[in-house]
């Protein structure tokens, strides 16, 4: 038997599959007022967010996600994702780190690692992410070279 807060939610998934961000964000909103500490409700509303390019809204989101579900590994590789995109690297390292201590196999949280410790000039760190890499998921690591690899080798912008 689906709780109202679930049924909004779904609702929200729905909605946003079809790309209809404004009544996404009502469900959402809906399922949060039946329900304030449903994480997957407020992974959504991250989700939604970032989908409309409102980062900050999106970090906050992840943030009460965690609060409520604190041993989600993927939460924390996604803060990390956004703080990555938005050039936040030292506080996307922190993020990874999270994920990983809680999932030592995310392949992903460790490319995203590797990657972020290339954009802060720290190529060791990232070439020993791609040697663990390697042993977690052989396409990221082979990702994750090429990556370090190109970006090592062009000139500071």
């Amino acid at each position: 038997k689906a709780t109202g807060s679930a049924i909004h939610r779904s609702l929200g998934l729905a909605h946003m599959g079809m790309g209809q961000n404004e009544e996404a964000r009502r469900a959402y909103k809906e399922a949060l007022r039946a329900q304030k500490n449903d994480p997957d409700t407020w992974s959504a509303m991250g989700q939604l967010s970032l989908r409309l390019g409102k980062y900050d809204e999106a970090i906050k989101a992840y943030q009460e996600a965690m609060r409520w579900k604190p041993q989600e590994a993927s939460l924390h590789r996604q803060l990390g994702d956004i703080f990555r995109q938005l050039k936040r690297y030292s506080e996307a390292t922190r993020a990874y780190w999270q994920a990983i201590h809680l999932n030592p196999q995310d392949g992903a949280a460790r490319y995203g690692l590797g990657v972020s410790y290339v954009r802060m000039d720290q190529r060791p760190y990232a070439l020993e992410q791609r040697a663990i890499l390697k042993t977690v998921d052989a396409k990221l690591a082979a990702e994750l070279d090429h990556v370090i690899w190109r970006l090592t080798r062009q000139p500071k912008s």
